[in-house]
């Protein structure tokens, strides 16, 4: 198994890392303010190994096993995240620090300000808090016979979407299956949505919370 690093200026290849034929690469990825590529591979019996190589020195300097893969960093380097089974792990400075529950992911990114963990997962996207590693909120969109819906929704089981997707929805309540609209006053909450993600202006929240107040009369 070979590995090409290719300059991206002048879209040449400056080294060939032959890894062996026991390896099978499932993914790379740099490293955040170091000179280190992150490789995550199958080897033998380890599905989930990582190589550490440094393309300075050319050399591969270190890994990890049991890692997963859809490898993840932050700006800073020092967080990293992949997906392992059903689980996200988490990790800091390469040692294990908890591992999210996460069903059926499949990949990983963090936004620009370094906010959330987004996971894709099955039909729904996930908003993980980077500092508390809770899911602040999920979305999830499908199409039916009115078009494009969607559906935002947060672990507490306060929702927001639109008309149809609230329609298609139920809550799961000790094993009972409820419709939506019992508890459409109480849950239909835009506002309290925005509030957790934590992206909206303060006038758009407080017009939610006046048209919601206004559904209370």
């Amino acid at each position: 198994t070979e590995l090409l690093l290719v300059n991206t200026k002048n879209g040449k290849v400056f080294y060939k890392l032959i890894l062996g034929e026991d390896y099978n690469i499932t993914g790379i990825r740099n490293k955040p303010n170091s000179h280190l590529v992150y490789i995550s591979a199958e080897y033998e019996y380890f599905t989930d190994t990582v190589l550490f190589f440094n393309f300075e020195t050319k050399q591969v300097v270190g890994g990890m096993k049991g890692v997963g893969n859809s490898l993840c960093f932050d700006s800073s380097g020092t967080k990293l995240f992949s997906i392992q089974n059903d689980y996200v792990n988490y990790y800091f400075e390469n040692k294990l620090i908890s591992q999210i529950p996460i069903y059926s992911a499949v990949d990983l990114s963090i936004t620009d300000d370094n906010r959330y963990l987004v996971v894709s997962a099955g039909n729904a996207v996930h908003l993980v808090d980077l500092n508390s590693l809770e899911i602040r909120a999920s979305v999830t969109i499908f199409v039916n016979e009115q078009g494009v819906e969607h559906l935002v929704y947060t672990p507490d089981g306060y929702y927001s979407g639109s008309k149809n997707s609230i329609k298609a929805a139920s809550f799961i309540i000790e094993m009972s299956v409820y419709p939506f609209d019992q508890f459409d006053l109480e849950r239909n909450r835009p506002d309290t949505i925005l509030q957790k993600i934590g992206y909206a202006a303060t006038d758009m929240i407080d017009l939610y919370i006046k048209a919601y107040h206004k559904r209370l009369r």
